[in-house]
């Protein structure tokens, strides 16, 4: 007699890196370590991040602070190198190649990504889009990535402000809706909808 056991199929876990434990990995682990090729990298991936940080000070200098003005053309071609700066911190970390497969049909101005799961997935987004994101107040305080996220037009919202003052989230939903117009003049607003 046959029984019906129910087949289990395995579902990708997002969330869940499943890293090989080989001994190829082990052993480009400990080279890459012990040769000094790590720490160069390291090194790399740190001044690169420096100029981009000292980049997008510039970019913002004298800049209107009001999220509802866009930059001009000029601000927006030098946003440009924060486009090119992610792309050697990637490289850098080891992401030298990176297959694309874009099947989008067409441009819209806002577009939703995730799931955020490290620092590096900033980086993608910053190179491939160059987008204005939505991201915590308390961002815009954090040396280097705060001048980042000012020279890409960031929308702020700060989470515990309900619905007074320029962050907070009736303030960022409007935001939102005014970047997503064609004509606004903004780039492409990036969400993170698993974001607090």
């Amino acid at each position: 007699m046959a029984t019906n056991t129910p087949s289990i199929t395995r579902v990708l876990n997002v969330f869940k890196n499943d890293l090989q434990d080989t001994h190829y990995e082990k052993f480009k682990f400990w080279f890459l370590l012990l040769s000094g090729i790590a720490l160069l990298r390291l090194i790399i991936f740190i001044l690169v991040l420096l100029l981009a940080g000292i980049s997008g000070f510039f970019i913002t200098l004298g800049a209107s602070k009001d999220p509802t003005v866009p930059f001009g053309p000029i601000r927006q071609k030098a946003a440009g190198i924060i486009s090119v700066l992610a792309r050697i911190m990637l490289f850098s970390l080891g992401f030298h190649r990176i297959k694309m497969t874009n099947n989008e049909v067409t441009r819209t101005n806002v577009c939703v990504v995730g799931p955020h799961t490290g620092l590096m997935d900033s980086f993608f987004v910053a190179w491939y889009f160059l987008p204005s994101p939505v991201s915590k107040f308390e961002v815009k305080s954090i040396p280097i990535f705060g001048s980042l996220c000012m020279a890409l037009q960031t929308i702020f919202v700060d989470r515990h402000d309900a619905h007074t003052g320029p962050h907070s989230r009736k303030a960022c939903i409007s935001n939102i809706n005014l970047r997503a117009k064609k004509d606004s003049g903004f780039p492409r607003v990036v969400l993170f909808p698993e974001g607090t």
